[in-house]
Protein backbone atom coordinates (compact mmCIF):
# COMPACT_ATOMS: atom_id res chain seq x y z
CA UNK A 1 0.00 0.00 0.00
CA UNK A 2 2.31 2.67 1.09
CA UNK A 3 4.57 2.22 -2.47
CA UNK A 4 1.42 2.76 -4.59
CA UNK A 5 -0.07 5.66 -2.32
CA UNK A 6 3.04 7.39 -2.79
CA UNK A 7 2.77 7.08 -6.72
CA UNK A 8 -1.32 8.22 -6.00
CA UNK A 9 0.06 11.26 -4.46
CA UNK A 10 2.36 12.34 -7.19
CA UNK A 11 -0.38 11.19 -9.80
CA UNK A 12 -2.89 13.46 -8.37
CA UNK A 13 -0.01 16.40 -8.28
CA UNK A 14 0.25 15.54 -12.20
CA UNK A 15 -3.29 15.95 -12.85
CA UNK A 16 -3.14 19.33 -11.33
CA UNK A 17 -0.20 19.94 -13.52
CA UNK A 18 -2.40 19.78 -16.18
CA UNK A 19 -4.73 22.62 -15.93
CA UNK A 20 -1.82 24.98 -16.39
CA UNK A 21 -0.47 23.25 -18.70
CA UNK A 22 -3.56 23.14 -20.88
CA UNK A 23 -4.15 26.89 -19.94
CA UNK A 24 -0.34 27.79 -21.28
CA UNK A 25 -1.24 25.70 -24.36
CA UNK A 26 -4.46 27.82 -24.95
CA UNK A 27 -2.56 31.08 -24.66
CA UNK A 28 0.34 30.02 -27.14
CA UNK A 29 -2.59 28.69 -29.08
CA UNK A 30 -0.95 25.40 -29.53
CA UNK A 31 -3.64 23.36 -31.88
CA UNK A 32 -5.19 20.71 -29.80
CA UNK A 33 -6.77 17.95 -32.16
CA UNK A 34 -8.58 14.61 -31.25
CA UNK A 35 -5.61 12.75 -30.70
CA UNK A 36 -5.87 14.00 -26.58
CA UNK A 37 -8.31 11.09 -26.10
CA UNK A 38 -5.46 8.94 -26.04
CA UNK A 39 -4.10 11.36 -22.92
CA UNK A 40 -5.79 8.93 -20.32
CA UNK A 41 -4.30 5.88 -22.08
CA UNK A 42 -1.12 7.24 -21.78
CA UNK A 43 -1.15 8.53 -18.31
CA UNK A 44 -2.78 4.94 -17.12
CA UNK A 45 0.36 3.02 -19.01
CA UNK A 46 2.83 5.43 -17.11
CA UNK A 47 1.10 4.97 -14.41
CA UNK A 48 1.04 1.13 -14.33
CA UNK A 49 4.80 1.57 -15.27
CA UNK A 50 5.65 3.64 -12.64
CA UNK A 51 3.88 1.34 -9.94
CA UNK A 52 6.09 -1.71 -11.67
CA UNK A 53 9.13 0.22 -10.73
CA UNK A 54 8.10 1.43 -7.47
CA UNK A 55 7.42 -1.73 -6.39
CA UNK A 56 10.50 -3.28 -7.08
CA UNK A 57 12.61 -0.31 -6.39
CA UNK A 58 10.53 -0.51 -2.82
CA UNK A 59 11.10 -4.31 -2.44
CA UNK A 60 14.70 -3.99 -3.08
CA UNK A 61 15.41 -1.27 -0.83
CA UNK A 62 14.60 -3.16 2.58
CA UNK A 63 17.42 -5.40 1.30
CA UNK A 64 19.81 -3.27 0.49
CA UNK A 65 20.06 0.26 1.49
CA UNK A 66 21.86 2.16 -0.67
CA UNK A 67 19.27 1.30 -3.45
CA UNK A 68 17.00 4.65 -2.37
CA UNK A 69 21.04 6.82 -2.89
CA UNK A 70 21.91 4.92 -6.13
CA UNK A 71 18.07 5.75 -7.56
CA UNK A 72 18.88 9.45 -6.90
CA UNK A 73 21.99 9.60 -9.40
CA UNK A 74 20.33 6.94 -12.03
CA UNK A 75 17.01 9.30 -12.07
CA UNK A 76 19.08 12.37 -12.95
CA UNK A 77 20.72 10.76 -15.40
CA UNK A 78 17.50 8.87 -16.63
CA UNK A 79 15.89 12.58 -17.10
CA UNK A 80 19.04 14.12 -19.15
CA UNK A 81 18.83 10.94 -21.73
CA UNK A 82 15.01 10.93 -21.78
CA UNK A 83 13.86 13.88 -24.69
CA UNK A 84 11.89 16.08 -22.40
CA UNK A 85 13.25 19.15 -23.79
CA UNK A 86 14.70 18.52 -26.88
CA UNK A 87 13.70 16.53 -30.47
CA UNK A 88 14.63 12.51 -31.51
CA UNK A 89 15.38 13.79 -34.37
CA UNK A 90 18.63 16.17 -32.89
CA UNK A 91 20.41 12.98 -32.15
CA UNK A 92 21.51 10.45 -34.33
CA UNK A 93 23.55 7.36 -34.93
CA UNK A 94 23.88 5.13 -32.48
CA UNK A 95 22.31 7.57 -29.74
CA UNK A 96 19.15 7.74 -31.05
CA UNK A 97 19.33 3.47 -30.99
CA UNK A 98 19.53 4.26 -27.18
CA UNK A 99 15.94 5.78 -27.07
CA UNK A 100 14.54 2.25 -28.23
CA UNK A 101 15.49 0.82 -24.60
CA UNK A 102 14.36 3.86 -22.42
CA UNK A 103 11.13 2.90 -21.25
CA UNK A 104 10.29 6.67 -20.81
CA UNK A 105 10.94 8.00 -24.48
CA UNK A 106 7.53 6.46 -25.83
CA UNK A 107 6.02 8.03 -22.75
CA UNK A 108 7.09 10.97 -23.75
CA UNK A 109 6.59 11.34 -27.48
CA UNK A 110 2.97 10.02 -26.92
CA UNK A 111 2.96 13.68 -24.57
CA UNK A 112 4.62 15.31 -27.45
CA UNK A 113 2.21 13.73 -30.14
CA UNK A 114 -0.74 14.65 -27.97
CA UNK A 115 0.09 17.71 -26.57
CA UNK A 116 2.69 19.97 -28.78
CA UNK A 117 2.19 18.64 -31.88
CA UNK A 118 -1.79 17.73 -32.31
CA UNK A 119 -1.91 14.52 -33.39
CA UNK A 120 -5.12 13.73 -34.95
CA UNK A 121 -6.52 10.38 -34.69
CA UNK A 122 -5.45 9.58 -37.98
CA UNK A 123 -2.00 10.11 -37.57
CA UNK A 124 -1.53 8.96 -34.18
CA UNK A 125 1.68 6.97 -34.03
CA UNK A 126 -0.32 3.49 -32.30
CA UNK A 127 3.22 1.43 -32.11
CA UNK A 128 4.41 4.36 -29.62
CA UNK A 129 1.31 3.57 -27.52
CA UNK A 130 2.01 -0.26 -27.42
CA UNK A 131 5.31 0.18 -27.10
CA UNK A 132 4.29 1.77 -23.97
CA UNK A 133 2.10 -0.61 -23.21
CA UNK A 134 4.64 -3.19 -23.73
CA UNK A 135 6.88 -1.76 -21.02
CA UNK A 136 4.39 -0.80 -18.68
CA UNK A 137 2.78 -4.67 -18.22
CA UNK A 138 6.72 -6.08 -18.03
CA UNK A 139 7.69 -3.47 -15.61
CA UNK A 140 4.39 -4.49 -13.32
CA UNK A 141 4.83 -7.96 -13.50
CA UNK A 142 8.35 -7.73 -12.69
CA UNK A 143 7.90 -5.08 -9.53
CA UNK A 144 4.37 -6.87 -8.35
CA UNK A 145 6.38 -10.26 -8.44
CA UNK A 146 9.47 -9.46 -7.17
CA UNK A 147 7.29 -7.27 -4.61
CA UNK A 148 5.48 -10.46 -2.97
CA UNK A 149 8.41 -12.98 -2.97
CA UNK A 150 10.46 -10.86 -0.93
CA UNK A 151 8.03 -9.78 1.26
CA UNK A 152 8.49 -12.86 3.57
CA UNK A 153 11.38 -11.92 4.33
CA UNK A 154 10.95 -8.54 5.64
CA UNK A 155 10.84 -9.36 8.64
CA UNK A 156 13.94 -10.97 9.05
CA UNK A 157 15.35 -7.97 7.67
CA UNK A 158 13.92 -5.27 9.42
Amino acid sequence: IIPISAILAYLINFLFALIPLAILLIIFKVKISTGILFLPLVILGQLFFVIGLGLFLSALNVFYRDVAEILEVVTLAWFFLTPVFYAVNMVSGAASIFYRFNPMFYFIELYHQILYNGAALSSFNFSFLLSAYAWALASFIIGWTTFHRLEPAWIKEL
